[in-house]
Order: structure tokens, then sequence, then C-alpha cells
């Protein structure tokens, strides 16, 4: 009898899709309110290296940058006496063929 009355039915399935559209409602509610708040992220593990292994590595960096330096600059000196030399030569073929021209 009760599925007869069309009445009885429809107030029914207005409750129910009350019911539904409220559980709806709140889910969303409380998605919003998460994505205002969000949860604070887990704390990262701090990885904790010993002192002594962080200082060699950065003193061997820095041999390697001086050992680096001071081969060039024991290279430019190497060149610029091979200039010099150069030029010398250079400048007594050049006196020479003025002499004997």
């Amino acid at each position: 009898m009760a599925d007869s009355d069309p009445v009885k039915r429809l107030e029914r399935e207005l409750e129910d899709q009350e019911r539904a559209i409220t559980a709806h409602l709140q889910s969303l509610k409380q998605e919003i309110n998460e994505l205002k708040n969000p949860a604070p992220p887990a704390p990262q593990q701090t990885v904790w290296r010993a002192p002594a292994a962080s200082s060699d590595a950065r003193r061997v960096e820095l041999e390697a940058a001086r050992r680096a330096e001071r081969t060039h600059s024991a290279q430019r000196r190497r060149d610029r006496a091979r200039f010099i030399l150069l030029a010398l030569v250079l400048l007594i073929v050049v006196i020479w063929l003025i002499r004997v021209l």
C-alpha cells in the first residue's frame, strides 16, 4: 500500500536525495577545510655528517684548485720565457740582416 501511494514514494525519494546531498555537501566542506588548512608535512630526517668528512672533502677540493693554479702559473712563466727568447732571436736576425744588406 505504501508503494501504491505516489506521494509517500516521492517523499521517501526526496528524503533519500536530501540525505545524499547532505552527505555530499559535508564531504565537500571537509575537502575545502583540508585545502585551506593542509596538514603540516612530515618532518624530514636530518642527515648528519661527520665534520671531519666534510672538511676533508673541502680540503681536497682546495688543494686541487691550488695545484691547478700553480700549474697554470708555471706554464705562463714558461710561455713568457719562450716568447722573450723568440723575440731576442728575431731581433738578432733582423739586426744581422740590416748589417749584411
